[in-house]
């Protein structure tokens, strides 16, 4: 994980792009069966997939850009100790 964090600078504007190429595709693609009147090949599984790494690439990019809020929202919700 130390060698990875070193690259997050090339590592999340890929994220970025390849989520937002990916969306496009799966766009165009709905599109056409749409006007062709075919059906998309796992069109729902391919959605879900999207927005998965959607989230995980804009969570990377919140961690990245802000570090303070994040470790602090982080430490509140695994705050276990009981506080009268």
């Amino acid at each position: 994980m130390a060698t990875t964090m070193r690259y997050t600078s090339i590592f999340v504007p890929i994220g970025v792009v390849s989520v937002g190429v990916g969306v496009a595709l799966h766009v165009r693609e709905r599109r056409r069966c749409g006007q062709a009147g075919c059906r998309m090949a796992n069109g729902t599984l391919q959605a879900i997939l999207l927005g998965v790494s959607a989230i995980v690439v804009a969570m990377a990019v919140f961690f990245t850009v802000f570090p303070d809020t994040a470790s602090q929202l982080l430490m509140r919700a695994t705050d276990h100790s009981m506080k009268p």
